[in-house]
């Protein structure tokens, strides 16, 4: 059973799906894309535990993410749901990234993402991105520090904390680096990839920016060194064009930086 809706904050137009013998909901992309999970579960074998793997959606290549939802994780996201109305983890990364997507961030396109219901509750989640073929992690073993790498990791970020949206979970194993160089005459289009984006979002958050800037200056200088942080830090500081709260937000830095060394 599938159903339209129109959601702004995500894409012009979002699809739901059900299938209530299999007690499954979702939210898509497009028709397309709800009718290729409709077909995928069609032939699912389970079993319904834990995934993060290549599959394919009808024509598509895409990343597949799943994971059930057991004990006091069950507990809290379901009160997360009903006191603070929040969306269970994989539903709100595909609505975060569907977010990035239309502020202009490189990030992996969210496909699909569902809940499969219980009596008491939700016990399994799922999400499909888009494959990116053309990326790789943003820090490289053994690589020493790259000036262009940190610059547009900077910018990015104070970009995205300037539209209001915060990561929560900004460590390097969930960035990337797109490897293709844009054609000649073309925009020039963002190479930091994100991944990983169901903590935070465009609202307000209990761990706001320096959080963010806190979590990837521990991974900068433990890969590239403390100079790295500084030229990261630097960057930052001088692209943010919201300027209210920036004393308070580089005394936080400064006072968690401290902490960690």
């Amino acid at each position: 059973m599938l159903r339209r809706r129109t959601r702004q904050s995500l894409c012009e137009m979002t699809v739901t799906g059900r299938r209530p013998a299999d007690r499954m909901d979702w939210v898509a992309c497009t028709w397309e894309v709800s009718q290729a999970v409709d077909e995928f579960f069609d032939s699912w074998k389970g079993p319904f535990g834990i995934y993060g793997e290549f599959r394919e959606l009808g024509d598509r290549q895409t990343y597949f993410k799943a994971e059930p939802l057991v004990g006091r994780a069950r507990v809290r996201h379901a009160l997360r749901r009903v006191l603070l109305r929040r969306p269970y983890p994989r539903l709100a990364e595909f609505e975060n990234l569907s977010w990035l997507a239309k502020q202009q961030f490189a990030v992996a396109k969210p496909l699909a993402a569902g809940v499969r219901k219980v009596w008491n509750g939700i016990d399994w989640q799922f999400l499909f991105t888009e494959r990116f073929t053309n990326a790789q992690p943003l820090v490289l073993p053994g690589s020493t520090p790259d000036e262009e790498r940190i610059t547009e990791l900077a910018r990015e970020v104070a970009r995205m904390h300037d539209l209001g949206f915060v990561h929560r979970d900004l460590h390097l194993r969930n960035l990337a680096w797109r490897v293709s160089q844009p054609s000649a005459g073309a925009n020039q289009e963002p190479r930091i990839l994100f991944y990983d984006a169901w903590r935070g979002g465009a609202r307000w958050q209990s761990r706001g920016a320096a959080y963010d800037l806190l979590c990837l200056s521990k991974g900068l200088a433990s890969e590239w060194g403390e100079s790295s942080v500084d030229r990261f830090l630097g960057t930052y500081m001088s692209s943010r064009r919201r300027r209210s709260g920036m004393r308070r937000l580089e005394r936080a830095v400064q006072s968690g930086r401290r902490q960690l060394a």
